[in-house]
């Protein structure tokens, strides 16, 4: 599986290889069982282990990224007001901090790249944090939006329904300056 494999099918094939992994467990179980009857020396498969550690990564990372592409789409793409600002941001510093950990779990001298499409996922994401908690303020009254508007030189739009991504390709990032004053008035 590469980056480009879609994260569903990704987990039901992970899901699969658990499955067949599981059936062999029973039958080395089974193996070791007739081991102890016949008297004869336990016969450890250090591999086991081995498979388990990285399969519980790869796991881990594929769920990561499917998890956070349903939520970034939501926070991005759904109406903007739906969400907590803050909550978003701390989650986007989660899965960074998420990333990081399974880095380190990573063999020094192996690249993962559905880890570092993740990484990469995640990052451009963040990039928008402080403007994004600046626009979810909620002390942003539809005045405050207007301004918002103004700098895209767009017509005050209903702030319930705006969605931003669309923020961001009305180019909102070359307005943070000033976002982030119209957001600290608005706080008081």
């Amino acid at each position: 599986m590469n980056k480009n494999t879609v994260h569903k099918d990704a987990l039901d094939e992970l899901a699969r290889i658990k499955k067949k992994y599981d059936d062999s467990l029973k039958k080395i179980g089974q193996y070791q069982a007739y081991q102890d009857t016949l008297g004869l020396p336990d016969s450890p498969i250090p591999q086991i282990k081995q498979f388990e550690d990285k399969f519980g990564l790869r796991h881990q990372i594929w769920y990561n990224r499917d998890t956070f592409k349903k939520d970034s789409y939501k926070w991005f793409n759904e109406k903007f007001k739906d969400n907590d600002a803050e909550e978003v941001a701390k989650e986007i510093k989660r899965f960074e901090k998420m990333n990081l950990e399974m880095k380190v779990k990573m063999r020094k001298d192996f690249k993962d790249e559905v880890l570092e499409t993740l990484t990469n996922e995640v990052r451009a994401k963040a990039a928008y944090i402080n403007l994004y908690q600046a626009l979810g303020n909620k002390a942003m009254k539809p005045k405050h939006w207007v301004k918002v508007f103004a700098l895209l030189e767009q017509p005050p739009g209903n702030p319930d329904i705006v969605q931003f991504q669309h923020l961001i390709q009305d180019g909102i990032e070359n307005h943070t300056e000033a976002i982030d004053e119209i957001s600290a008035l608005a706080q008081g």
